[in-house]
């Protein structure tokens, strides 16, 4: 298993906090980072080939050269128009790749760096960075706008299944609270996704912003309406079930009763 893993290649995905020193130079070298960097990157060449009878530490980096920023706002700017299918939606975008060394983070490995402009939901440009420098513009910016379904699972399960509340204080804990939480989450989709859709109790929100004129794009069920089918359905098995006796009912309540006092 250890060894499978050290020879498969890994993509793994992170937004700007997670692009750093401390996450690219401490990879495995079957792993490609790709991520959000800086407009305003230090940037080199890379260094020159090493002269015949030259002495002295070889060099590690080569001229320093404009940021992505200035690059990207130079007069003679060399963009392209690139389409790309991000957020379930072909877009086309202008793109600027530029391959340097990002000195500060990756040292003297070499880096693609991707300058976007157009980009959907970003007002100004943005730069994205992979650490293989033979990765396309297109997959770059495909890959990283896959991050977007991980971000709304985090946001989810903070605030749909108390992923920030548990108080865990043991190593142990933080290493099954966290994946317990996202696997409860994951049996929840699964679960309508095999069964609870066609139950009568996924019954869309009645909500007037989720009502066909004011939000006409509403097409799929959100975690919060896949969560409610399951409740209901939980309920109505725990109340309705047949041949139920009046103790039976009064512990089945329970716990209902208690959830609401604790709403309240």
């Amino acid at each position: 298993m250890a060894s499978s893993c050290r020879t498969r290649r890994l993509l793994v995905v992170g937004d700007a906090a997670y692009t750093n020193s401390s996450v690219i130079r401490a990879r495995p070298s079957n792993v490609t980072f790709a991520g959000r960097a800086r407009l305003d990157a230090a940037i080199y060449a890379p260094a020159p080939a090493r002269r015949g009878g030259q002495t002295g530490r070889p060099r590690v980096r080569g001229t320093r050269l404009p940021s992505p920023a200035a690059q990207a706002n130079a007069a003679k700017a060399r963009w392209q128009s690139v389409n790309v299918n991000v957020y379930k939606r072909v877009v086309t975008v202008k793109v600027m790749t530029l391959d340097a060394l990002w000195y500060s983070v990756a040292r003297s490995e070499l880096v693609r760096l991707v300058v976007v402009r157009g980009f959907p939901g970003h007002i100004d440009d943005d730069v994205l960075v992979s650490t293989d420098p033979t990765m396309v513009p297109r997959d770059i910016i495909e890959h990283y706008a896959k991050r977007w379904s991980l971000e709304a699972t985090f946001q989810e399960t903070k605030g749909k299944r108390g992923f920030e509340q548990p108080r865990s204080r043991t190593e142990r804990a933080v290493e099954r609270t966290a994946p317990f939480t996202l696997l409860l989450c994951t049996l929840v989709v699964l679960r309508y996704a095999r069964t609870g859709c066609k139950l009568r109790s996924a019954q869309p929100s009645k909500a007037p912003w989720y009502s066909p004129k004011s939000s006409p794009s509403k097409t799929l069920p959100a975690f919060s309406d896949m969560l409610a089918t399951l409740r209901r359905a939980s309920w109505a098995e725990r109340l309705f079930e047949p041949d139920t006796n009046a103790p039976t009912l009064k512990k089945r309540l329970a716990p209902l009763l208690a959830c609401l006092g604790t709403a309240v």
